[in-house]
């Protein structure tokens, strides 16, 4: 971890020069956030920048959030005009009605748009998985017309900010596309060499698990660990005798595909908050501790489960 003054497209060039003398740079695409000084860095560098969806998702799932406090508050607020006692005055009680009509019509608008954006949420972030319910592969211009619908669904949600949001979403999703098609390439060679109906089951089981490790619900996460196990089980009763080598395989390649910063984003998020405890006081030899108590520290769960960093490294 190097202490720098900037991070611009020149310092980040200057971090991977030395990460390449060293021999530490073996893959060609950098997966991150869309920084402007890190896109161009990689320009310089000569590596291609992969958008991590995380980053392209983020903005857009704040909304839901938003929608649903703005539902809450129009709903109190009908509760409330309903409650005013109504006047003597045919005037006074008219007018008091037709503010709580207001009121109910405002309600129902906010949470028709909650209902709607928590849809297309959903269907956003299905479409965006690699595999479909049957462990295929969608095709790139079905998958991309899908995502455009949606997209442009979400914008007659109207709200502006949503649609600036949107706008950027559709701006970064262009450099994404690679991954599908990389993927599509790993996928039809397993095709290749084994069934295609047991790849396709285990297919289905690797994404469930990285849905699964992903998520932060422990019962959601539980029952995609139970519904993987399931699909892996199936696959394995296709195949006996090649069932669990087939099954690293297929979980290895589709691995080494990376759409993901992932990684680098579980160290940040242990960093961040020593940061925000020591402002104005970070130095070298600071960060330096952090990395040797970060490669020495055991994974409590997933795959890197009982390794710490420096033993998946070395070995020892």
């Amino acid at each position: 971890i190097e202490l720098v003054d900037n991070r611009e497209a020149e310092t980040w060039k200057k971090h991977w020069e030395a990460l390449a003398d060293a021999g530490l740079i073996e893959h060609p695409t950098v997966v991150a956030d869309q920084g402007a000084g890190l896109v161009k860095g990689c320009t310089l560098m000569g590596l291609m920048h992969h958008p991590d969806l995380f980053h392209l998702l983020r903005p857009l799932a704040l909304f839901g959030e938003r929608f649903y406090r703005q539902a809450l508050a129009a709903i109190a607020w009908e509760y409330e005009r309903g409650s005013l006692e109504i006047g003597r005055s045919e005037s006074v009680i008219h007018k008091r009605r037709e503010s709580y009509e207001a009121a109910q019509a405002a309600a129902e608008e906010k949470i028709s748009r909650y209902d709607h954006c928590c849809y297309l949420w959903a269907e956003l972030r299905k479409a965006l998985e690699l595999f479909d319910s049957e462990g295929r592969i969608p095709d790139g211009v079905s998958r991309q017309a899908e995502i455009e619908a949606i997209l442009a669904l979400m914008r007659e949600l109207g709200c502006a900010q949503l649609n600036q949001a949107l706008s950027s979403f559709a701006s970064g999703l262009e450099g994404y596309w690679s991954y599908y098609r990389r993927a599509e390439d790993v996928y039809q060679g397993l095709t290749q060499r084994y069934p295609r109906a047991v790849v396709e089951v285990y297919a289905c089981g690797w994404q469930l698990k990285r849905q699964s490790t992903n998520s932060k619900d422990y019962g959601m996460r539980k029952r995609l660990a139970q519904e993987a196990a399931f699909y892996d089980d199936y696959a394995a009763s296709l195949l006996p005798e090649q069932g669990e080598a087939i099954r690293k395989e297929v979980e290895e390649t589709l691995d080494a595909e990376v759409r993901s910063s992932s990684l680098v984003e579980n160290i940040n998020a242990a960093l961040r908050p020593l940061l925000d405890t020591c402002r104005g006081q970070v130095d070298q030899d600071m960060l330096e501790l952090f990395a040797y108590g970060h490669n020495h520290r055991r994974f409590v769960r997933g795959k890197r489960a009982d390794k710490a960093p420096i033993e998946i490294l070395t070995g020892k």
